[in-house]
């Protein structure tokens, strides 16, 4: 299922806290295979606000190719990494109130 998302998306967003393992690096490996764009945003690294503008930033210039845009949004399972749904429903959310409000 993880390299059929990728390879039916034009990009992806993993979402990790600290360095990706598991299916998370499976997902990135498989954006190189299939030679797709993928942004990685670590919750360590970047607080929501500085990750919701890399995501939009990459959504803008990804989507511009495509004539239709999916993007795959991958990361650790929660029992794995409790906070990473808090931090990607934020993320997410705020590019989309982002889109919605015109920026």
């Amino acid at each position: 299922r993880t390299e059929k998302n990728v390879r039916d998306s034009a990009a992806t967003a993993i979402f990790s806290v600290g360095e990706l393992s598991g299916g998370s690096l499976l997902t990135w490996q498989y954006t190189l295979k299939h030679g797709r764009s993928c942004l990685l945003l670590d919750s360590q690294v970047l607080p929501v606000k500085g990750a919701a503008e890399k995501l939009g930033i990459f959504v803008d210039e990804v989507s511009s190719a495509w004539l239709q845009f999916d993007l795959n949004i991958a990361g650790p399972r929660a029992s794995h990494a409790p906070s990473i749904y808090k931090y990607t429903y934020a993320v997410v959310e705020s590019v989309l109130k982002q889109r919605r409000h015109g920026f």
